[in-house]
């Protein structure tokens, strides 16, 4: 069980730094009323499906090569 959590941790936190790194979420920081602070997440669809096609697209090229390296 322990590392069943640690394994889903991982890939949150890897999950998080991607994402940050790609431009898919955006966290900014605004002041409210009476001193308060607010805090909006706003996170990027379209950048993120575009990612995985993309993604998806460079894995099938390479399984493709890797097939014609082996078929020589």
């Amino acid at each position: 069980m322990r590392n069943l959590l640690a394994f889903l941790a991982a890939v949150v936190l890897i999950f998080l730094g991607l994402g940050a790194w790609r431009g898919w979420y955006a966290v900014t920081r605004q002041e409210s009323d009476l001193g308060k602070v607010a805090f909006r997440f706003e996170i990027d669809a379209v950048r993120i499906g575009q990612d995985a096609v993309n993604a998806a697209k460079a894995l099938s090229r390479s399984g493709e090569k890797a097939k014609e390296g082996e078929q020589k």
